[in-house]
């Protein structure tokens, strides 16, 4: 399965994220197509493609994967850094 495609089940439509949010939250989370396609375990060509005109729209679920992927890594941030006070 290349990539999910999501419907919203009242309007029986695909759902797709822009691709400028997509290279927005890509920023936040400090990583670019290729980190992105190796983490997701997404071909690093179908990552590339998406957004390109003619070709795959960004998948719905790319969303909720980097939003938690952001505060995933605030939290690793916080907690390394209470661990470093209780060391003191």
């Amino acid at each position: 399965m290349r990539y999910a495609i999501f419907y919203d089940k009242i309007r029986k439509k695909r759902i797709y994220m822009q691709l400028l949010e997509f290279k927005e939250l890509l920023k936040k989370a400090n990583m670019n197509k290729k980190d992105f396609s190796q983490i997701t375990k997404v071909s690093y060509g179908t990552v590339n493609s998406w957004g390109v005109e003619g070709r795959a729209e960004v998948p719905e679920w790319v969303r909720p994967f980097l939003n938690n992927y952001i505060e995933v890594k605030k939290l690793e941030k916080i907690k390394s850094i209470l661990l470093e006070s209780e060391d003191q």
